[in-house]
């Protein structure tokens, strides 16, 4: 492999990085039962070994970074009702889902995977850093989905959010994909039926429940 020239600059450093991601993410779709290697991502994106190390200090973390991005799109995705030129229905926010997870199935493979390697590794190969980050993630979303017809506020919003994505990994570690439609669509629309009889206050469930699916997520 020539001499690469070492990125210095803001731009440069996160073009690499992305280059990095979209190789695993690729090399991931290629074959989900196993995440690759850091010389196989390496070479996909065309850089040294040691290139990869500068920005990720493991295969693992390498991996969540790439789980991390989908969270992004992921939560992005479901908030992305508001944006119809229809009013957005808080029922309209499963389908959302089920539609982009379509698109991505490697999703809720990469997901399940996170999760096993964060068992098998004690201390997790989730840090704080990328909790917090797809927990600002998820409050962007949340401020968006208020603005649904059935929404209370963005607390609720929130707590939905996080629920969803719990609901995603654990029924993809239970092995049970097929139930994906129709969990996601009990969970909103159930809300939103709630919601309608009046039977919910304007107010988040309980406290820390939220978090709690955050971190059973991660």
């Amino acid at each position: 492999m020539a001499a690469q020239q070492r990125a210095v600059d803001r731009e440069s450093k996160r073009a690499r990085r992305e280059a990095l991601l979209d190789a695993a993410e690729r090399l991931f779709d290629a074959d989900p039962t196993t995440a690759p290697s850091v010389s196989e991502v390496a070479r996909a994106a065309g850089l040294a070994k040691g290139t990869v190390y500068l920005y990720f200090a493991s295969k693992e973390r390498l991996m969540l970074a790439v789980h991390e991005r989908q969270v992004e799109a992921f939560f992005g995705a479901l908030a992305g009702v508001v944006d119809r030129e229809s009013p957005p229905r808080i029922e309209d926010v499963p389908e959302r889902a089920l539609s982009w997870l379509a698109d991505h199935p490697l999703f809720i493979a990469l997901a399940a995977h996170c999760h096993r390697a964060r068992g098998r590794s004690g201390h997790a190969a989730n840090d704080d850093g990328a909790r917090l980050r797809s927990a600002g993630f998820a409050a962007i979303a949340a401020d968006r989905l208020a603005r649904s017809d059935g929404m209370h506020d963005a607390a609720s919003a929130l707590a939905l959010l996080w629920q969803s994505l719990a609901l995603l990994v654990g029924l993809a570690q239970l092995g049970r994909p097929q139930d994906i439609a129709s969990g996601m669509r009990t969970l909103w629309c159930g809300f939103g039926a709630r919601a309608a009889g009046g039977e919910l206050r304007p107010a988040s469930p309980a406290p820390g429940h939220g978090a709690q699916a955050g971190d059973n997520a991660w």
